[in-house]
């Protein structure tokens, strides 16, 4: 560490790269799906209720809905949109 390539090394660990627009949007799209599948799987709970389903049948019912809001696909989606982009 107390060469030149040493110095390098010490430098680029304690840089801290900042998001790209990329990134940042990403995440943007990640919370706000998170806050729709959750409140989306809130009020499916209540509607099962009201629909006569039992309380274990509302949660299935509520998780089976949410687990497929999540898109499996987005990573190989962004992947191929930005191949074809560039």
């Amino acid at each position: 560490m107390n060469t030149e390539l040493g110095r390098i090394a010490t430098l680029s660990y304690e840089a801290t790269p900042e998001d790209t627009p990329l990134q940042l949007e990403l995440k943007n799209i990640a919370q706000k799906l998170t806050i729709g599948t959750i409140v989306l799987g809130c009020v499916l709970i209540v509607v099962a209720l009201l629909a006569k389903f039992t309380i274990h049948e509302a949660f299935v019912f509520a998780i089976g809905i949410a687990a497929s809001m999540v898109p499996q696909g987005l990573p190989a989606q962004v992947s191929l949109s930005l191949t074809l982009a560039s």
